[in-house]
């Protein structure tokens, strides 16, 4: 599974560096679209790298089975959080394909979402060690 996350890692690091060399050679998008862009580009970047994280997590440590499954679980909503809210925000401003701005919030919340995820199992695996529980 983490190799599907890393192809993943890199598909989406390759498109949003195709996005920023399009902004910065093109002049015909305003600057409240660049801001809208560059958001997209900053939380695509940024998850990126928490899937990375994860990855790391998942390959490298010893975890409950519950903090493992709920890794697995914030990565995946990671990956389709990234689809729906950057995509969207790049099909919306630059090549003025607005059908799927509506769901562009339901990205953002699924990206809130995995973050709760990556929290909890970080929360059940603190409690887990302070209270000397057996992994």
């Amino acid at each position: 599974m983490p190799t599907v996350y890393i192809f993943f890692i890199f598909f989406n690091m390759l498109g949003s560096m195709l996005v920023l060399f399009h902004i910065s050679h093109t002049e015909s998008i305003s600057f409240d679209n660049n801001k809208s862009i560059f958001v997209a580009f900053g939380v695509q970047l940024i998850h990126c790298i928490a899937i990375l994280g994860l990855i790391y997590l998942l390959k490298y440590s010893l975890l409950p089975r519950m903090c493992i499954n709920l890794f697995h679980f914030a990565a995946n909503l990671f990956c389709l959080g990234l689809l729906v809210f950057s995509l969207n925000i790049y099909l919306k401003y630059i090549f003025g394909y607005s059908f799927f701005a509506p769901v562009i919030p339901f990205g953002g919340a699924t990206l809130f979402v995995g973050w709760a995820a990556v929290l909890t199992g970080q929360s059940i695996w603190l409690f887990r060690k302070i209270s000397g529980a057996k992994f």
